[in-house]
């Protein structure tokens, strides 16, 4: 197998020191201040004598359930609420990563097609998107393989002992292997589209790099006890009497803030397992008084149902165009888990994440979308409107 030099890169996981506030975050802390400002004019307004009491009332009511409404939606799209929804009280962090690490990855593309057509009558004529067709497809492969490496909490140890809950930010990055891998890839995509094209006027299309299961924002429970206080039940309490933003600051004193990528590899020609290169990037983790490492078997995916087509010298050298789209995974660091096992840290390259990789026309298959429309220009016209439609 073939693979690209490697490339300029940083560490994987960001030392935080406490939960990084989004903008969402700030956000929510405005509209408590504002929720309670609102709340102080609707008291003075319903205490207040005056010849207009009624309206400062009406007024101050109505902004107060304006606020308020904006306050609600806000906290409860908030980070925060997404980790008490993603609580693993009866999961430790063991058995979550050991899922998460034992998930295959997908692939999947979509397409829709469609074109518009002119409903109604007279005033109420008004173009109409219909659907034709819809298809979701994943890619199918021969072996994956987890190589996310080492997990190490970054705080002191001091630190954890204190510590009930580790906040885990997922970051999920799915790539392939190998060049020939990569070409395998784009010819699946460009017979996907071309497959497709023809059905409609119009298609979309786009693509989904997914570890299914997988939830970006965690609350992982770290030892064996944890509060009874801490769970999405005190969060909508709280959030309802206007105070979630102490209670953040609770859920934050009691939880080690980490964010983590994990990367899983894809062959569609070669047995991954059988690889050494990638045994330093097997997942472990190292939680200073407890580390685990896993069985092959829990980060090692084999399709057996997979038709297996090994690759020719012709097929190689037509790869090697590919060898900039494939991540030569480095370590910057190292661990030593249960004394003797060595594994590294990754260094990482945000142009591999998985998020890069949708949207985008596959490579060869600008010629048939402009084939089709000129297929389709007698039957619609230039904005895809049925020129005969059904009245």
């Amino acid at each position: 197998m073939q693979y690209a030099p490697p490339p300029p890169m940083g560490p994987t996981t960001e030392v935080i020191t406490r939960r990084k506030k989004t903008s969402l975050d700030y956000i929510c802390i405005i509209f408590q201040v504002i929720a309670y400002l609102a709340f102080i004019l609707l008291i003075i307004a319903s205490i207040r004598k005056t010849k207009n009491l009624n309206d400062e009332r009406a007024t101050s009511y109505a902004l107060f359930v304006i606020v308020y409404i904006i306050y609600l939606v806000v906290e409860f799209c908030s980070s925060s609420c997404s980790y008490l929804i993603h609580k693993s009280s009866a999961e430790g962090i063991y058995q979550k990563m050991h899922r998460i690490f034992s998930t295959h990855p997908e692939i999947i593309f979509h397409c829709e097609n469609y074109h518009f057509e002119i409903v109604g009558r007279d005033r109420e004529r008004r173009k109409q998107k219909i659907v034709t067709y819809r298809e979701d497809y994943s890619m199918p492969y021969y072996s994956a393989r987890d190589v996310s490496g080492a997990f190490i909490l970054n705080c002191d140890r001091e630190v954890v002992k204190n510590k009930a809950y580790i906040q885990l930010e997922l970051i999920e990055e799915i790539n392939f292997a190998d060049n020939i891998s990569y070409m395998d890839y784009e010819c699946v995509s460009r017979d996907f589209y071309m497959r497709n094209r023809p059905r409609d006027y119009y298609m979309t299309y786009s693509e989904r790099r997914i570890i299914p299961g997988l939830t970006r924002y965690n609350l992982v429970r770290i030892g064996q006890s944890e509060p009874s206080s801490v769970n999405i039940g005190f969060f909508i309490l709280a959030t309802i009497f206007m105070c979630a933003e102490f209670y953040k600051c609770f859920v934050d004193k009691l939880s080690v803030p980490q964010r983590f990528t994990i990367r899983k590899i894809i062959s569609t020609r070669y047995n991954l397992n059988l690889v050494d290169r990638y045994q330093e990037f097997m997942p472990v983790l190292d939680l200073y008084d407890q580390q685990y490492t896993y069985q092959p078997q829990d980060y090692n995916y084999m399709n057996n149902d997979y038709q297996l087509d090994l690759p020719t010298e012709e097929d190689l050298k037509r790869a090697e165009q590919y060898s900039n789209k494939v991540p030569d995974y480095q370590a910057q660091s190292y661990t030593y888990v249960n004394g003797d096992i060595k594994v590294g840290v990754v260094k990482d390259d945000p142009s591999y994440c998985s998020a890069n990789y949708s949207n985008n026309l596959p490579p060869g298959c600008e010629q048939k979308n402009r084939e089709c429309i000129e297929q389709f220009a007698q039957k619609y016209d230039e904005q895809g409107v049925l020129k005969y439609p059904s009245l």
